[in-house]
């Protein structure tokens, strides 16, 4: 399975990256590794339900949960 991403969806993803990494050095570089981790996990796993409005459908997974755990901590 393959991922595209719109190049609307590249460019936020460029921009919440450089807004991160802004914040604090390095802090950007650990919300891709996040991202791409979860992207990884969704591309293993295309059999998980999605969630939708009205509850569970069959499918891909449509999101991206995002949780924030202290630099090395798994």
């Amino acid at each position: 399975m393959k991922l595209d991403f719109p190049a609307a969806v590249r460019l936020e993803l460029r921009e919440a990256i450089d807004y991160y990494e802004g914040k604090r050095p390095g802090l950007g570089e650990h919300f891709w590794e996040e991202v791409a981790l979860h992207i990884r996990w969704i591309l293993a796993n295309p059999e998980v339900p999605r969630l939708r409005a009205g509850g569970l459908s069959p499918g891909k997974p449509s999101f991206i949960p995002l949780l924030h755990r202290p630099r090395g901590a798994r």
